[in-house]
Protein backbone atom coordinates (compact mmCIF):
# COMPACT_ATOMS: atom_id res chain seq x y z
CA UNK A 1 0.00 0.00 0.00
CA UNK A 2 1.26 3.49 -0.88
CA UNK A 3 0.36 6.73 0.83
CA UNK A 4 -0.50 9.37 -1.79
CA UNK A 5 -1.21 13.10 -1.78
CA UNK A 6 -3.21 15.22 -4.16
CA UNK A 7 -1.82 18.58 -5.24
CA UNK A 8 -4.06 21.15 -6.91
CA UNK A 9 -2.17 23.47 -9.26
CA UNK A 10 -3.32 26.60 -11.06
CA UNK A 11 -2.11 27.50 -14.53
CA UNK A 12 -1.53 31.20 -13.88
CA UNK A 13 -0.58 32.00 -17.50
CA UNK A 14 -3.71 30.60 -19.15
CA UNK A 15 -5.33 33.33 -21.29
CA UNK A 16 -8.58 34.80 -19.98
CA UNK A 17 -10.53 33.66 -23.07
CA UNK A 18 -9.84 29.98 -22.29
CA UNK A 19 -12.57 28.62 -19.97
CA UNK A 20 -11.50 27.32 -16.55
CA UNK A 21 -12.90 23.87 -17.23
CA UNK A 22 -13.16 23.76 -21.01
CA UNK A 23 -13.26 20.83 -23.42
CA UNK A 24 -9.46 20.44 -23.53
CA UNK A 25 -8.24 18.74 -20.32
CA UNK A 26 -4.67 19.76 -21.18
CA UNK A 27 -5.51 23.48 -21.19
CA UNK A 28 -7.39 23.86 -17.91
CA UNK A 29 -6.89 26.55 -15.31
CA UNK A 30 -6.73 23.94 -12.50
CA UNK A 31 -4.97 20.57 -12.47
CA UNK A 32 -5.16 17.96 -9.70
CA UNK A 33 -2.12 15.69 -9.53
CA UNK A 34 -1.86 12.59 -7.34
CA UNK A 35 1.67 11.51 -6.38
CA UNK A 36 3.24 9.26 -3.78
CA UNK A 37 3.46 11.08 -0.46
CA UNK A 38 7.28 11.05 -0.28
CA UNK A 39 7.72 12.11 -3.94
CA UNK A 40 8.50 15.66 -5.02
CA UNK A 41 6.41 16.91 -7.91
CA UNK A 42 8.42 18.09 -10.92
CA UNK A 43 6.17 20.86 -12.27
CA UNK A 44 8.48 21.44 -15.25
CA UNK A 45 7.95 17.86 -16.47
CA UNK A 46 4.22 18.20 -15.87
CA UNK A 47 4.13 21.51 -17.78
CA UNK A 48 5.96 19.96 -20.74
CA UNK A 49 3.64 16.93 -20.71
CA UNK A 50 0.50 19.08 -20.65
CA UNK A 51 1.81 21.26 -23.48
CA UNK A 52 2.76 18.27 -25.66
CA UNK A 53 -0.63 16.63 -25.05
CA UNK A 54 -2.40 19.92 -25.85
CA UNK A 55 -0.47 20.23 -29.14
CA UNK A 56 -1.17 16.58 -30.03
CA UNK A 57 -4.89 17.25 -29.55
CA UNK A 58 -4.70 20.16 -32.00
CA UNK A 59 -4.31 22.93 -29.45
CA UNK A 60 -2.57 26.21 -30.24
CA UNK A 61 -1.38 27.51 -26.87
CA UNK A 62 2.39 28.13 -26.74
CA UNK A 63 4.47 26.71 -23.91
CA UNK A 64 4.70 30.18 -22.31
CA UNK A 65 0.99 29.82 -21.41
CA UNK A 66 1.79 27.02 -18.97
CA UNK A 67 2.91 28.20 -15.53
CA UNK A 68 1.80 25.80 -12.80
CA UNK A 69 1.68 27.09 -9.21
CA UNK A 70 -0.07 25.90 -6.07
CA UNK A 71 -3.59 27.26 -6.24
CA UNK A 72 -5.09 29.44 -3.50
CA UNK A 73 -6.51 27.75 -0.40
CA UNK A 74 -10.09 28.75 -1.22
CA UNK A 75 -9.87 26.79 -4.48
CA UNK A 76 -8.15 23.77 -2.93
CA UNK A 77 -10.91 23.46 -0.34
CA UNK A 78 -13.53 23.03 -3.10
CA UNK A 79 -11.77 20.09 -4.79
CA UNK A 80 -13.68 16.89 -3.99
CA UNK A 81 -10.62 14.66 -3.53
CA UNK A 82 -8.91 13.91 -0.21
CA UNK A 83 -5.54 15.59 0.43
CA UNK A 84 -3.91 12.33 1.60
CA UNK A 85 -5.10 8.83 0.76
CA UNK A 86 -3.85 5.25 0.79
CA UNK A 87 -3.46 3.54 -2.57
CA UNK A 88 -3.06 -0.20 -2.84
CA UNK A 89 -0.77 -1.29 -5.67
CA UNK A 90 -1.79 -4.94 -5.82
CA UNK A 91 -5.30 -6.14 -6.46
CA UNK A 92 -6.79 -8.66 -4.14
CA UNK A 93 -8.54 -8.82 -0.81
CA UNK A 94 -8.79 -5.55 1.07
Amino acid sequence: MQLCKSIVLENTQLPADVPDFGNDPHASRYVCVIVQYATRLNTDKLRRYLHRAHKAAGGRLPVKNYNLRLCPEEVRSTVPCPPVTAYRLKTGDW
